[in-house]
Order: C-alpha cells, then sequence, then structure tokens
C-alpha cells in the first residue's frame, strides 16, 4: 500500500500509522478465541464462529437460574432505578436473593475467582456509571 501510495499517486510522504484496522483485528481476535485460542485456524473454523458471532446478535441476553428461572436482562433499567437509598431501588426488589451461612461456606474454596470476577465487574462497571452515590457504593475506598 505505500509502495502505491508513493509511486502510483505521487505522495510525498506516507503515515501507515494513521491507517486503522483495529476493528479488523478486533474481529481475527475474536476468531481466535472462538477457536480455542489458536494463533492459525481453519476456513472450517472461520465458518463456524462467524455463525456463533451472528447469533449472538439475535439472541436475548438473559440467565437461567434454578431458583428464579429465566431473567432478562434487557427488562432492567438501571438509569430509572437509581436514587440515594439503595434499599429502595427496584432493582432490588425484581430479585429477592438472600444468602445464607451455608452459602458462604460453599463459596470458600472459589473465592480467589470470585473475589477477580467481582473486580473485573466493578471494573467495566464504573466506566459506565454516571451516578457518583453508584459508583461509591460498587466499591471501597481506602
Amino acid at each position: 500500500m505505500s509502495k502505491y501510495c508513493i509511486n502510483e499517486l505521487k505522495f510525498q510522504y506516507f503515515l501507515p500509522g494513521k491507517i486503522q484496522t483495529d476493528a479488523l483485528e478486533s474481529r481475527f481476535g475474536k476468531y481466535r478465541i472462538f477457536s480455542g485460542s489458536q494463533y492459525l485456524i481453519s476456513i472450517r473454523q472461520l465458518y463456524e464462529v462467524e455463525a456463533k458471532l451472528r447469533m449472538q446478535n439475535f439472541l436475548p441476553l438473559s440467565l437461567v437460574s434454578n431458583t428464579y428461572g429465566q431473567l432478562n436482562l434487557k427488562d432492567i433499567h438501571l438509569e430509572d432505578s437509581c436514587n440515594e437509598n439503595p434499599l429502595e431501588s427496584s432493582v432490588l426488589h425484581n430479585f429477592n436473593i438472600t444468602l445464607s451461612e451455608k452459602d458462604f461456606r460453599d463459596s470458600q474454596p472459589y473465592l480467589p475467582v470470585l473475589t477477580y470476577l467481582a473486580g473485573v465487574c466493578a471494573r467495566a462497571a464504573l466506566k459506565k456509571l454516571k451516578c457518583d452515590f453508584c459508583s461509591k457504593s460498587l466499591v471501597l475506598l481506602n
């Protein structure tokens, strides 16, 4: 491309850093991840991954719980439920979740992994939250 721009189009200089391929690299990264984190993927894997990526666009975002059934995450509007008193939040009333001592004992072996995942989720949520009260109640400050 640089030779074409300099020789054929008679550019005096060429800045290859200005050509963005981030979207293309992102797509190939998804292909590699869905193909078992292999660097080189086959044509068959490419078609299978492309089908999976297209299917993700059409499927509803929901969680399935043994206790609460299917929870549609698109039905929850966090922007509308933000107020200064978290106990009055409509989001908390949607899911009647209770924890017992047995739940804490059973989760003890998984605590490092759960802590790491909670940190990743909190960091992602902090980037999107616009409410200062919600941001402060999400993390502990030293």
